[in-house]
């Protein structure tokens, strides 16, 4: 899980930013390769268990590199982040609504659900070709 509490691409400085890193693990073996999946993160409300800000990383319209298996221990193919999960505004405690989702300087995330979807690679017609998403990053080092 990454998180850039000052946002990044079009939420710097005004939303909290959200994505996913692949980093090598013991189960790699396991997964098929290039990584087709969908990953749903919720930010948590503090105030009761509702009002959720939900957001989903989808590994199909990424470069075949952010989908790659990460062979070296030492670096990570990149991050698929949500530049604008939420606003900073909206993070403090609202009476209104009932939400608070910073509290005592904690923020609070779950991984609700990870769809990995098996067989063959995404068909070239699903993935829009020439479009740069704001939602990649460099690769991790």
């Amino acid at each position: 899980l990454c998180v850039d509490a000052n946002g990044l691409a079009s939420g710097k400085d005004t939303h909290l930013s959200v994505g996913v890193c692949l980093m090598k693990g013991e189960y790699d073996e396991t997964l098929n390769w290039p990584l087709n999946s969908e990953i749903t993160i919720q930010l948590l409300n503090w105030r009761e268990d509702k009002a959720h800000v939900e957001t989903i990383v989808d590994h199909y319209n990424a470069p075949i590199a952010y989908r790659t298996r990460v062979i070296d221990e030492g670096t990570a193919p990149g991050s698929l982040l949500e530049p604008q999960v939420i606003p900073h505004k909206d993070l403090e405690y609202n009476a209104d609504n009932n939400t608070e989702y910073l509290h005592n300087d904690t923020l609070c995330f779950r991984v609700s659900k990870v769809i990995i979807h098996t067989g063959p690679e995404v068909p070239s017609w699903y993935i829009t070709p020439g479009t740069e998403s704001p939602y990649l990053l460099p690769p991790c080092t």
